[in-house]
């Protein structure tokens, strides 16, 4: 089973590489019994004291530009959508599904490991200073890496309902 991760080195010292590791198991339930997949950014996490990952929680200003590319592609974004393979109207669906969500969504981003709303969510570039101690970040990588599916539920509000990890077969 692969999982994406964008790797990091910490070029001027002997901090060890670390790793943001993606789940493309995360749902939210909604409130209907229907679910919604968390989609997921890179974070400083200052509880956990380590790179890992948070829920992306887009404005509904940006949840509504997607819509419209949806709604009007131009040519770009129709090749994008056909290299993904989902159906055009189900990417349509599944982003007015998301904008009702962000509608009642009122908590900050968490991490997805601890539910800290204190994350600074890395920049998406390929160096930057780390969030805590100011050293050099550099991306090294990024790609898919062989790892057990994480499975988990959390509330619209991003509180952790159910967990599972095949690699130690905990549920919590």
């Amino acid at each position: 089973m692969g999982r994406g991760y964008t790797q990091y080195t910490f070029p001027d010292s002997d901090s060890k590489d670390a790793y943001a590791i993606y789940s493309a198991y995360l749902d939210y339930r909604l409130l209907d019994g229907s679910r919604l997949h968390v989609r997921q950014c890179e974070c400083w996490c200052p509880v956990c004291e380590r790179i890992d990952m948070a829920e992306w929680v887009q404005s509904l200003a940006e949840l509504e530009a997607e819509l419209k590319e949806l709604l009007d592609p131009d040519e770009e974004n129709m090749r994008k959508f056909a290299f993904i393979g989902t159906p055009i109207n189900d990417l349509i669906a599944e982003t007015r599904k998301r904008i009702e969500w962000r509608q009642h969504r009122r908590s900050p981003a968490k991490c997805l490991h601890c539910g800290s709303t204190d994350i600074i969510v890395l920049p998406n570039t390929e160096e930057f200073a780390h969030p805590k101690t100011g050293e050099r970040v550099v991306v090294v990588g990024r790609g898919f890496a062989e790892a057990s599916p994480w499975h988990a539920e959390f509330t619209t509000e991003g509180d952790l309902i159910s967990s599972y990890r095949e690699s130690d077969k905990t549920r919590s």
